[in-house]
């Protein structure tokens, strides 16, 4: 049960309510962003709500049970940098906060005591829209926290993440020694990238990351589909049109197996991976007399 204090209370009983649903996003980077569903930018608790941003939210479902409550937004991007912060992978597990105030007492704090709190939880899936001017996040309750494993499991191939040096499991591979910068000379379809400074052998980046220095996605991290001498491929197209002269960093690709670890990196004495434990196939095989 809610307990709502007097004046929202009456502000929910009056017969003209001045109710606006609020949304609050901290990124992992810990920026905060603060929305109001209004024809007007909102002033309260410190901040200023903007009229401008989670402009179609679904109904929130929450459940007294076990499973996970959820609710999408969807709006269009303010900014450029928007839009290369989400491609970025910022707005990944970022907190989500919903909740509603009463226009004609605004909170000096935001609290579930000053507000009626909607819903908490954390983005999953956030995408930019086909035609690169909106975006679509899905925001998953507390629950979802309940249903992650926690501990270690076994695995065939490396846990840590390449050029981790700090964790449970890291890799201790410096990934400045894998790192190579270069410009571009040529692109097509925004991905295929013409970069003839790079003279690697062949996939040496593929898999790997891929960070702009200057251009129109300055900031933005890709993935790297495909590697080949002077030709790099990106898993997906730049958010901004990519040109010519562009700079880049892009840092050697690891697909967590012992081999490459070994091969590669000279790293296999740090492999977080079980590649030698039997798996259930031995355990079921029948005998062949």
């Amino acid at each position: 049960m809610k307990t709502l204090i007097a004046t929202l209370r009456a502000a929910f009983a009056a017969e003209v309510a001045q109710i606006t649903t609020c949304l609050r996003i901290t990124r992992r980077d810990s920026q905060q962003f603060h929305y109001a569903a209004n024809s007007r930018d909102l002033v309260f608790a410190g901040k200023t709500w903007s009229a401008r941003g989670a402009d179609d939210t679904t109904a929130i479902t929450n459940s007294l049970r076990d499973s996970v409550g959820n609710v999408d937004m969807d709006g269009f991007f303010e900014s450029a940098q928007h839009r290369t912060d989400l491609r970025s992978g910022l707005y990944d597990n970022a907190r989500v906060e919903i909740f509603q105030v009463d226009r004609a007492n605004l909170p000096a704090t935001v609290t579930p005591e000053t507000t009626l709190w909607l819903f908490t939880g954390y983005t999953g899936q956030a995408i930019v829209k086909p035609d690169g001017h909106g975006y679509s996040i899905e925001a998953r309750s507390l629950i979802q926290l309940l249903q992650q494993n926690i501990g270690t499991l076994t695995s065939g191939i490396c846990r840590a993440e390449f050029g981790s040096l700090t964790g449970d499991e890291p890799c201790l591979v410096n990934p400045a020694g894998y790192t190579a910068t270069a410009a571009v000379e040529s692109v097509s379809m925004n991905r295929l990238l013409k970069t003839p400074a790079l003279t690697q052998a062949v996939s040496w980046f593929s898999a790997g990351r891929l960070t702009w220095l200057t251009g129109g996605n300055a900031g933005a991290v890709e993935y790297v589909a495909q590697y080949a001498p002077g030709f790099v491929v990106l898993l997906r197209p730049g958010v901004a049109a990519i040109q010519a002269g562009d700079t880049f960093s892009i840092v050697a690709g690891c697909d967590h197996t012992l081999g490459t670890c070994a091969a590669k990196f000279n790293n296999a004495i740090n492999f977080q991976g079980e590649p030698f434990l039997p798996g259930l196939d031995p355990v079921f095989a029948r005998s062949v007399l």
